[in-house]
């Protein structure tokens, strides 16, 4: 017995179930690439790889950057309801943190600053945004269990700390009040993304210890375990460089190293 085709989907239609969580794989992808390009320095033959994962990240972040901005637009009541959701909320600041790692991505490819601000400082503004906004929506409600919590409730922590990736050589190249400004948003941030991240692992283990692991669709979400304890020590090394007194590389090695 045969079944009819299903007919193709509007675009209104995959606006209003598009996933904050796409973003994820723009994160992915710049990350890949600017750990190519400092591959390369080893091994020449993988520049043109980063080159081209450099340029695949910004078209990717560009086409999936339409329906995430449509559906704040078409659809504004159901992207405010998933604010309320207790798994994809935690996505949300995928978006922003793309935009960090893209911010990198031109400090890395090119040198290109000025793009990479244009990227920076709206990243950094929506990650502290989304951020908190996600982390008020869960502590507010009643809506999210022990069963909900994964280590995608790090995310929000984890873009803070990205912040100081990008952030912290763009403050080399900013003066007066601006910089100031800059520093100090990259030192919040790392404070703020480290503290919550210590306190969110709590809640992860206690959920491993008292309730089923996570499975099913949410069983790769296990790897983002490995961000914040690989970003927390290279945003901190970034950070010191930039910071009016002078601390040694040596004495924040052993932090790092804790993580």
């Amino acid at each position: 017995m045969s079944t009819a085709p299903l007919p193709p989907l509007s675009f209104s239609e995959i606006v209003r179930n598009f996933s904050p969580g796409w973003f994820a794989s723009v994160m992915g992808s710049g990350v890949l690439s600017l750990t190519t390009l400092a591959l390369a320095a080893h091994w020449p033959i993988l520049e043109a790889l980063a080159w081209g994962l450099h340029y695949f990240t910004l078209l990717l972040f560009s086409a999936l950057g339409v329906p995430w901005l449509a559906r704040w637009v078409i659809h504004p009541r159901t992207a405010l309801a998933t604010l309320q959701h207790p798994v994809q909320a935690s996505f949300y600041p995928t978006f922003s943190i793309a935009m960090l790692v893209i911010a990198a991505q031109f400090t890395a490819f090119g040198a290109q600053t000025n793009l990479a601000l244009w990227f920076w400082w709206p990243g950094a503004a929506l990650t502290f945004t989304l951020g908190f906004a996600v982390l008020y929506a869960m502590f507010n409600g009643e809506h999210v269990g022990l069963e909900h919590v994964t280590p995608a409730k790090f995310i929000p922590a984890v873009g803070l700390v990205v912040i100081p990736i990008a952030g912290g050589p763009l403050v080399g190249h900013l003066t007066g009040g601006v910089r100031d400004l800059a520093l100090l948003v990259n030192v919040v941030a790392l404070g703020a993304g480290t503290l919550m991240y210590l306190g969110l692992l709590a809640m992860t283990l206690q959920r491993k210890y008292l309730v089923k692991p996570a499975f099913g669709i949410l069983t790769p979400t296990v790897w983002i375990h490995l961000a914040p304890v690989a970003v927390i020590p290279v945003s901190l090394l970034n950070l010191a460089e930039q910071l009016p007194i002078a601390i040694s590389t040596g004495t924040l090695l052993f932090p790092g190293l804790l993580f």
